[in-house]
């Protein structure tokens, strides 16, 4: 057994499991509705806590990567239902449907759902097959890899090229052609991975560029409650503390106090160097 079919075996969930956590999303898909006509933050937020601790139970003793992926799905869904029910605008059944089918977090788009189409679906939708194609390749090659090195070389070798692979077929390569998909049924989805080799600095990056389903999420959820009442600062202390714990799922290597405390050291440092820059600037100027 290589690293490809470890790999594989460990994002296998067991038919128990794929219906337990389907009899969730459909009960969620009703209740989250529900809760986002009526505006319901409070209900919204306790149906995610009822509808992740179920599949918490569900996915008890599934493989790691399918825990994971059940669990993320759960989340994603519940959290439509919190941010739709902070959302000024009110969607029929269909358009939340829509909604809950769309990554992003923007309620709103899904208002103009079945209007004329919206320029730049074509430029996605090229843009998303060449990035599948790409990361297709990448696929191939760390197989091939995998398959002719031994474990410890197939891991430091195969390894990089599958992640990258990967993040170039769903991030810039499926969710754009689905982005594009929904720009000619009326809908503004715009990407969600843009361009980050061109951010200036980390805040850049997390914010604007890095999985924006993610921010969006993450500023009407976490940051905008928090800072009415406690401030800038401590919002953003949530938010990578959220952003840990989030990122715990993804990685068994790192806890996630670890990943939340280095991800805010990295934000505050830079942070801090450019306010000192901009000081050295203003003192030069005098």
């Amino acid at each position: 057994m290589n690293m490809m079919t470890d790999a594989l075996l460990a994002y296998t969930p067991s038919a128990a499991a794929v219906r337990g956590v389907a009899l969730v999303i459909v009960a969620l898909l009703g209740a989250g509705y529900a809760a986002a006509r009526a505006h319901s933050r409070m209900a919204a937020w306790g149906l995610a806590v009822i509808a992740v601790v179920a599949t918490l139970h569900v996915v008890e003793n599934e493989p790691a990567g399918a825990r994971m992926v059940m669990i993320v799905v759960t989340l994603l869904l519940a959290m439509k239902a919190v941010v739709a029910s902070d959302s000024a605008i009110s969607l029929t059944f269909g358009q939340w449907v829509a909604f809950t089918l769309w990554p992003g977090m923007r309620p709103s788009i899904f208002a103009t759902l079945g209007s004329r189409p919206r320029e730049g679906a074509r430029k996605l939708a090229r843009d998303g097959a060449l990035s599948v194609g790409a990361g297709a390749i990448l696929l191939l090659v760390a197989q091939y890899l995998a398959a002719a090195l031994s474990l410890a070389a197939a891991r430091i070798c195969a390894t990089p090229l599958l992640l990258v692979g990967i993040s170039l077929m769903l991030h810039f390569g499926l969710l754009n052609l689905l982005a594009a998909w929904w720009r000619t049924r009326g809908v503004a989805a715009e990407r969600l991975f843009r361009d980050p080799l061109r951010a200036t600095s980390l805040a850049d990056f997390w914010s604007r560029r890095w999985n924006l389903a993610f921010a969006e999420m993450t500023a009407v959820v976490i940051y905008r409650p928090i800072s009415r009442f406690a401030g800038r600062k401590v919002a953003v202390l949530a938010s990578f503390i959220a952003s840990g714990c989030s990122t715990r799922w993804r990685s068994a290597s790192l806890r996630a106090a670890d990943m939340a405390f280095l991800r805010f050291t990295l934000h505050f440092t830079e942070s801090w160097f450019s306010a000192m820059r901009d000081r050295a600037s203003s003192c030069s100027l005098l």
